[in-house]
């Protein structure tokens, strides 16, 4: 499936959109037909739109990534013309990322002084920013010489205590030890397949749903050597268990099954009807890890309670989770891997081994947060007195923090929404509306092999035929930033 994939993330107000986008599509004369291909867009609803600043010096910069999108298949890993050396296959394969391509440019743009309107990368911060008590708790330990040193491998006790905690919250019952520490969610699923599977096991295939995350289908060739199996979603985007069933009835391969809900990049959240009827087909092999990437699990706009297939198969199943959509830290990269304490004890030693430890004071900050008001503890009042920080309001406990970023991203979710439905154009997207995470996913099908104007009057009109084309157009012609979703 060809896919477009944009980030919107600071939408608080559009003005000034409509000329714009309706001036970037026209449609050929004669022409009655588009692509059969569907071609989507992920828009993460995030940046403040007030007009469309146009740049001709870049187009350099942007031709390059399209040559990029054309290359990637056939990536040259040689490392110059004098160098013996040879990059593993494997890793020589490995598609890069096509959002990290994007935004490369994108940032090109803004330090050449270019208004950029970037609905890329999946960054809430600064515009939901990390909550100021835990800021505060982190910068407290950063400053405490007790909070410097290496921790054990799979973390601080006292966080691993105080996510314990937190996973009573939503349903599951992890002890400390069956719980690790990683630098970020997308670190954790690496370990895990890593510690799950190899090219010498009777099991090593890992199976994701389409349309997925870029990381379930890159990590796994780089654990095996073999892609990932990606399986075919029903109209509303979610997995097909009939179709599940029947791989596992005939490959004995299947090692590894990933579940992300809420998905990125659809936005859907699967229905508890749903999760239950996968459980149900995956516990008849026993044999089969699940992974289940619940990264936005505290971003549910819907009516649909949250429900986790560890609720099911908790002997089979790894939650993977982290602060970086929680509570809007992707720069802090931290997130944790829960299961089977069979498994997390290899994982932990897989993470010893390649990493040591997370930065210790993230860990002590976090748990403070999670547990604590940070004021309360002697340790940081005087921390925080150094820091000069006024006394501010008991820390978020519980669910608060993380309901109140869901309630920032519900308002900037239904703008979006609503320009979607009153923007002449944009209402030949076909528009599902995203339950969950911090995402839209429209089909933009209608704007495939269809006339975009050219951007200056040197350029003839360009006929636009795949979502990794679109994107590049979208950020030459009116410097938006999307990401392609395939």
């Amino acid at each position: 499936m060809a896919a477009c994939r944009m980030t919107l993330e600071k939408v608080v107000q559009v003005e000034g959109v409509e000329v714009s986008l309706d001036a970037l599509w026209t449609t050929p004369e004669g022409h009655t037909t588009f692509g059969a291909e569907k071609a989507k867009v992920t828009i993460h609803v995030r940046k403040r739109a007030t007009r469309l600043v146009e740049a001709r010096s870049t187009r350099v910069q942007i031709k390059r990534t399209r040559q990029f999108f054309v290359e990637q298949e056939s990536h040259d890993a040689t490392m110059g013309t004098g160098c013996q050396l040879v990059a593993s296959p494997w890793a020589q394969h490995l598609k890069p990322s096509p959002t990290l391509a994007i935004k490369e440019v994108a940032d090109q743009l803004k330090l050449s002084g270019v208004e950029v309107f970037d609905f890329g990368v999946g960054e809430m911060n600064p515009y939901v920013p990390v909550p100021l008590a835990l800021r505060q708790a982190i910068a407290a330990a950063q400053l405490a010489e007790s909070h410097s040193h290496y921790t054990a491998a799979s973390g601080d006790n006292s966080l691993l205590e105080a996510l314990s905690e937190d996973f009573r919250r939503f349903g599951m019952t992890y002890a400390p030890h069956e719980i690790v520490v990683c630098p970020g969610p997308k670190d954790a699923i690496f370990k895990a397949c890593i510690a799950l599977v190899n090219p010498a096991m009777p099991r090593n295939r890992v199976v994701a749903f389409a349309p997925s995350y870029e990381a379930f289908e890159n990590v796994p060739p780089l654990t095996t050597g073999k892609p990932a199996i990606i399986l075919p979603t029903d109209d509303r985007f979610f997995p097909k268990v009939d179709e599940l069933e029947r791989l596992l009835a005939t490959d004995p391969t299947i090692a590894i099954i990933i579940v992300n809900s809420p998905n990125n990049p659809t936005g859907v959240v699967y229905p508890a009807s749903l999760i239950a009827d996968l459980a149900q087909v995956i516990g008849e092999y026993p044999q089969v890890a699940v992974i289940s990437d619940e990264s936005y699990r505290t971003a549910i706009y819907s009516d649909e309670p949250y429900s986790s297939i560890a609720h099911h198969l908790p002997l089979q199943t790894l939650v993977v989770a982290g602060i970086s959509k929680e509570l809007s830290s992707t720069g802090l990269r931290l997130g944790w891997v829960a299961g089977p304490a069979q498994i997390i004890r290899v994982i932990a030693n897989v993470h010893g081994n390649a990493t040591s430890c997370v930065n210790l004071p993230v860990q002590v900050g976090l748990a403070q947060f999670l547990r604590y008001r940070p004021t309360d503890h002697p340790i940081y009042q005087i921390q925080l007195a150094r820091l000069k920080v006024s006394q501010t309001r008991r820390a978020e406990r519980d669910m608060e923090s993380r309901k109140e970023i869901k309630r920032q991203l519900q308002l900037r979710r239904d703008i979006a929404l609503e320009l979607f439905s009153s923007l002449p154009h944009l209402k030949r997207c076909k528009l599902t509306a995203s339950q969950g995470a911090f995402y839209l996913f429209p089909d933009v099908t209608a704007f495939l092999d269809t006339r975009a104007p050219s951007v200056d009057e040197a350029d003839a009109a360009e006929v636009i035929r795949t979502d990794k084309e679109l994107a590049l157009y979208l950020l030459r012609a009116a410097k938006v930033v999307a990401i392609p979703g395939s």
